[in-house]
């Protein structure tokens, strides 16, 4: 089986999602980079920019609940197993950080 027949058997995914995700990323850096710069909110170029990160986290929401919603009946782990290997993966990068 080659990598299109895995591909062409899964999910259509859809690229203009994760398009519209890194313009977000980017304005709220721009709203970052030109609040700095600017002196005070009334002579700032992108004005709501701060809304962007709503955006950016509703449409990541909508990508993870997209690849997810057909295995849930599959998964075999309990919630509690879920969630204690997505604590242990957080806890090893908080452990790397706290001792660089």
């Amino acid at each position: 089986m080659s990598k299109n027949d895995i591909y062409l058997a899964s999910k259509p995914r859809y690229e203009i999602l994760d398009g519209l995700r890194g313009v977000a990323s980017m304005i709220v850096v721009a709203f970052h980079l030109f609040e700095t710069y600017s002196g005070n909110p009334v002579h700032q170029i992108l004005n709501h920019g701060y809304l962007a990160v709503d955006f950016f986290f509703v449409l990541s929401g909508f990508v993870v609940g997209y690849a997810y919603d057909d295995r849930w009946d599959r998964m075999s782990a309990s919630f509690g197993s879920f969630a204690s290997n997505g604590n242990f993966r957080c806890f090893l990068w908080f452990i790397a950080i706290l001792f660089w």
